[in-house]
């Protein structure tokens, strides 16, 4: 029954009967309603969720309440019978029941929204407001069934927490399912698992996703089955939705080849799309974003035909008009701990659409621990913790060396283990060089040759780290690497582990002149104090801790909740690794070329393989090394350590005023840091070695022996 005949769009001319038995769908309040063959298909799910066909006459609290009056929303071919609210939009008939209010022709119409964006861990956290996916749901339920609520997620689920680093992100299906979303948009963590598993996510969820302005290039149609735009019925308001994001972290993602996608600026997409719902009948326009706040006030400045901006990716609480349209601009927060209530009033029909603008009112909901937590969330959540505890014995990958994680070394020279972790995130993050504090490694274990499991990458990696790219000048990078080692021998934490970069150090002269002049290349090539280099290190250090002050106020290029977490960047490293053993890969790899159709990730690592099997004799890359002429022990056209021949044929001592610095070009190389092949078994793995990024000139082992050197030819 609906309270204007003429606002439920069905059908004209038809007769709506209702079928008598259904199978329901979901649990949501909304009762779907399919039109077909002039019959209108009730379905709804029971309160326990059995999924037993529900009668539409049970006059039950489980069933179709036939005496009560309902909302008819459609969209397409589909219509949603929704109960009204009790809110201030409502009246209150003389039966009791709840009826929308009204709309006359010069009177505004009501609709309720909540919002909610970047949401990582399904658990509660002790400080409040303390959060949790089962309050959250709780929360959001009550005030969407009080209010007659259309409920909006701006993106970001997936990616980053522990959890998600055993199910890629799957713990969110569940939950999300559980909230009776709406529409969502796409976030730049819901792709850190790849494309194939975020179209699988996408379809696994029982509400739409948009991303307008990211084009499949082979098909230009949004990635990963999302939708341009939304248009519906909601309380008598017709009601456009748009889904628009930032090209920035579009160019960071490790799984997206920016030549595969087409991107659209937001403003001129937005604008366009904004004009086509509006021309389609839409009285209000909602963009939902995942853009950083300049971005989303840029979009209320420059496209008036947008009436509200509801906004992810940052994790700030704001919501006030912006721009000269006074455009509502909100963000909700992170981390199910925030909610937004937006009550919106849009002027009446006979005002121009073109000039009109909504009045908005925004209630700020706190999710604190007073707040009962939704039973069947709470056992999901339960779940997924046990199962969280029982992955620890899951293999993750393999190494065919033992790598050196002890404090000992990590803390005091180049470690292999630090040069695995470090190399991972170079690769995933696309950065020049990677800077870690030796800190961050904390199993202080030599992890013997064979299967590594979860319960090693979490004894080596205990923190969820969050990683940055900063935009770093070459001072910057010189003084950092000073800071490194300006406490050795101490076994401090800011003790350098590095990718990309390779130096040495004189722990005799004085700290903040211990690195070599001359002595520093980034890439292969002499570090430039003009130049501007993309540094990847932790956010801890882009905050100037342990000394890394020289960090603070430089540009950053990837914010922490744009990268990823670092024991995940390790996880996903093993994870592509495995998907290797596909049988088309390594015909294709032993004959010297990257098959087709692989991932972003995929392609990354067999070029490395191949640029380092394919170097001088072509032998595969090892991490065992050579012997040369000298007899010192280097890998294939790797930088070495060798003594200047000049100088009494390396036996004598001499003054680093001395020394003759010589770099070759592949400082860049990973040296089977990242991937190797074991023939015998045909698998991938990883042997990382020692190759020479730190050196200090004071203590070298050469041959087996720890001597002092003060010679160094190259390294």
């Amino acid at each position: 029954q609906a309270e204007e005949p003429n606002e439920a769009e069905g059908p004209r001319g038809v007769s709506w009967n209702v079928e008598p038995s259904v199978q329901s769908r979901s649990s949501s309040k909304a009762i779907l309603v399919k039109c077909n063959d002039g019959k209108v298909i009730v379905s709804r799910a029971s309160n326990d969720g059995d999924g037993r066909p529900a009668s539409a006459a049970d006059d039950s609290s489980e069933g179709v309440q036939r005496r009560s009056t309902f909302r008819v929303d459609t969209e397409g071919s589909q219509a949603f019978l929704n109960r009204p609210s009790r809110s201030r939009s409502a009246r209150t008939s003389k039966s009791g029941t709840s009826t929308p209010r009204t709309s006359g022709r010069h009177l505004p119409h009501r609709i309720t929204l909540l919002h909610f964006n970047d949401v990582y861990n399904i658990e509660a956290r002790e400080l409040e407001p303390c959060g949790g996916a089962a309050r959250f749901v709780s929360k959001c339920r009550e005030m969407e069934e009080q209010h007659g609520a259309m409920v909006l997620f701006s993106g970001d689920c997936l990616n980053p927490s522990l959890l998600s680093t055993i199910t890629s992100g799957w713990q969110m299906a569940p939950v999300l399912n559980s909230l009776n979303i709406h529409t969502a948009c796409l976030g730049n963590h819901d792709f850190d698992f790849g494309l194939e598993n975020l179209q699988k996510f996408v379809g696994a969820t029982n509400f739409p996703w948009l991303m307008a302005n990211v084009l499949d290039a082979s098909t230009n149609e949004p990635l990963v089955g999302a939708h341009r735009t939304r248009i519906c019925m909601w309380n008598g308001v017709k009601v456009g939705l748009v889904g628009l994001v930032e090209r920035e972290w579009l160019e960071t993602l490790a799984t997206v080849e920016m030549e595969e996608v087409v991107y659209l600026d937001f403003v001129e997409e937005g604008r366009r799309l904004a004009t086509q719902l509006t021309e389609a009948g839409a009285d209000i326009v909602i963009a939902l974003t995942h853009m950083r706040q300049p971005n989303d006030h840029r979009l209320a400045s420059e496209v008036p035909e947008i009436h509200l901006i509801l906004g992810g990716h940052d994790h700030h609480y704001e919501a006030e008009p912006v721009g000269p349209y006074d455009t509502y601009v909100v963000k909700s927060g992170t981390d199910f701990r925030d909610l937004t209530l937006l009550t919106v009033d849009i002027p009446a029909a006979g005002i121009n659409k073109a000039s009109r603008r909504p009045t908005v009112q925004t209630e700020r909901v706190s999710i604190t621990s007073d707040i009962a937590e939704d039973e069947d969330t709470a056992a999901t959540v339960s779940s997924y913790m046990e199962k969280l505890g029982g992955a620890m014995d899951e293999v993750i990958g393999e190494t065919a060396t033992e790598l050196d994680g002890r404090f000992q070394t990590i803390r005091t020279r180049e470690s292999n283990l630090g040069n695995f972790v470090c190399d991972c995130w170079r690769i995933a993050s696309g950065a020049d060089l990677v800077i870690l504090n030796s800190g961050t490694l904390r199993s202080d274990a030599l992890h013997p040759v064979g299967k590594l499991r979860l319960r090693d990458l979490v004894s080596i990696l205990p923190m969820l780290d969050e990683t940055v790219v900063l935009e770093a000048p070459g001072k910057a990078v010189l003084a950092a690497l000073e800071n490194g080692v300006s406490k050795w021998p101490a076994l401090e934490g800011r003790f350098p582990q590095v990718s990309g970069v390779s130096f040495d150090f004189d722990p005799e002269r004085p700290p903040g002149s211990r690195v070599v002049k001359g002595s520093v290349f980034i890439k292969g090539e002499p570090l430039s104090s003009k130049r501007l280099y993309r540094l990847a290190t932790k956010s801890y250090l882009a905050q100037g801790k342990d000394g890394f002050d020289v960090f603070q106020g430089l540009k950053m290029l990837v914010r922490a909740d744009e990268g990823t977490l670092l024991p995940t960047t390790i996880k996903e490293h093993f994870r592509t690794l495995a998907t290797l053993k596909h049988p088309e890969v390594i015909p294709a790899v032993t004959s010297g070329s990257v098959p087709g159709g692989l991932s972003k990730p995929q392609k990354a690592l067999l070029e490395v393989y191949l640029n380092e099997s394919m170097r001088g004799d072509g032998e595969a890359p090892t991490a065992v090394g050579r012997q040369n002429s000298s007899g010192s022990r280097r890998g294939n056209s790797t930088d070495v350590l060798i003594l200047d021949e000049s100088v009494d044929g390396g036996s004598q001592r001499a003054g680093s005023e001395g020394m003759k610095m010589v770099k070759s070009s592949s400082s860049a190389d990973f040296h089977g840091s990242v991937i190797s092949y074991d023939h015998q078994r045909a698998l991938f793995t990883i042997q990382p070695s020692v190759t020479r990024r730190i050196v200090n000139i004071r203590e070298e082992a050469v041959d087996g022996k720890t001597v002092e050197l003060q010679a160094v030819v190259q390294g």
